[in-house]
């Protein structure tokens, strides 16, 4: 039996490619046999979106390779079938095999580099690589921490443009204030919301919405856009926006359903000059400082991102990612990426530090690495559980183990 983990993996890839022998496959049946798990891992695997495309760029592969054996067949090695009233002409002499093999050569190579993908891609999904938890498991881990941390809740605090400012979960019901013809209501769902109140003046008002780490919350716009931010993020807005610009400022993260109005384009600016402008649409923007990038996923009709001088158009279901300067668009789960709207957290294959960079705001910790690690998780747990609930299900994996010290939270890999 196969007990090697790359013996496995090769085993898995041919598998799926249809080249696995008899002897190769009964190899792969005792270790599917093996555990359940085993089982498991294998749907999960074939149901992976980033496997799928690249058994997707095989079959491609292996198409063309096809086509073109066959043409160099027909043309050297097929006999010519002679004439009833002519001699048969002797058949085109077949090149030596490197020649054959030359011609071949450009394809082989690609479907040679695409085969090593997809192991690459098996072997450290499978055995150095994710650690996934199911849901059915989430509820048999118990907490084990003398001083619990509790999970963030709605709360923030709002700068009018005079500079109070207004702590909005602990504020009344109702009207708050009232600026430049302006009411600032908080509604009985706690939501943040503005009321024209008298004649608009002429200056622009700006408003400021911050949520600490372990805070969220939702604002009205004076449009009528919705607004969740999550934790650790500020948004700047003017208390009335004009009939032909509505342009706001964020830091951290943000989902936004915008109100649509067709004369006056809808605008998130944020610290790294990146401009992301919609007419009416449901899209996300993530904005941290120690995130290695911006996104701009898009959930619902369109999204234009600008920085500097490049633009691009992202479609629903794509997300436009700003590092080093460059923007790339490309397809993601955008249902994932905005799960934190929804009251969850919901990982794919994200290594651990991101991970925990996301329960750092959350919870209001400081999380701190003993040593590096490139762990990939893949979990989804609702975001209103204690930390030590979070914590337990992580050390399921039996990869990390963690040791928390009133708000320090210290990550030990096991070794």
């Amino acid at each position: 039996m196969a007990t090697d983990q790359t013996q496995i993996a090769n085993l898995i890839v041919k598998y799926l490619i249809g080249l696995i022998t008899p002897h190769e496959q009964q190899e792969l049946d005792t270790w599917l046999q093996a555990s359940p798990d085993n089982l498991a891992h294998l749907k999960e695997l074939e149901d992976s979106p980033g496997i799928a495309a690249k058994m997707a760029d095989y079959r491609v592969i292996k198409s063309l390779v096809q086509q073109k054996w066959e043409t160099l067949e027909h043309k050297y090695l097929r006999p010519v079938p002679a004439s009833a009233t002519a001699p048969a002409a002797p058949p085109p002499a077949a090149p030596p095999p490197t020649s054959v093999y030359r011609r071949l050569r450009p394809l082989l190579s690609v479907a040679a580099i695409v085969l090593a993908l997809l192991l690459i891609l098996f072997t450290v999904r499978f055995f150095t690589g994710t650690a996934v938890i199911r849901q059915q498991e989430i509820g048999a881990v118990q907490p084990g921490l003398r001083n619990d941390v509790s999970p963030g809740a709605s709360k923030a605090l709002l700068t009018l443009g005079d500079g109070s400012t207004i702590v909005l979960d602990s504020a009344h019901t109702g009207a708050l204030a009232s600026q430049g013809g302006v009411q600032v209501i908080k509604l009985a769902n706690g939501r943040l919301a503005y009321r024209p109140s008298g004649k608009a003046t002429g200056a622009i008002i700006y408003n400021t919405v911050s949520t600490p780490a372990g805070g969220q919350y939702q604002v009205s716009l004076p449009d009528g856009t919705q607004v969740w931010l999550n934790a650790g993020s500020s948004l700047r807005y003017p208390a009335s926006f004009s009939d032909t610009a509505r342009v706001v400022e964020l830091k951290g993260e943000a989902y936004f359903e915008v109100a649509k109005n067709t004369a006056a384009p809808f605008k998130v600016k944020t610290p790294d000059n990146t401009e992301t402008r919609v007419l009416g649409t449901h899209f996300s923007i993530m904005a941290y400082p120690d995130e290695q990038a911006v996104k701009a996923n898009l959930l619902e009709g369109a999204v234009q991102v600008r920085r500097d001088n490049q633009t691009v158009n992202i479609k629903p279901g794509e997300q436009a990612r700003i590092a080093k300067g460059e923007i790339m668009v490309g397809k993601v789960n955008v249902n994932r990426e905005t799960a934190w709207v929804k009251g969850y957290f919901d990982f794919y294959d994200d290594n651990l530090a991101t991970v925990m960079r996301q329960a750092s705001r959350w919870y209001d910790v400081d999380v701190v690495f003993q040593s590096p690690m490139d762990d990939l998780i893949t979990f989804k747990i609702r975001r209103d559980v204690p930390l030590s609930k979070l914590l337990g299900l992580l050390e399921q994996t039996g990869r990390v183990r963690f040791a928390v010290d009133g708000r320090r939270l210290t990550i030990i890999p096991v070794k």
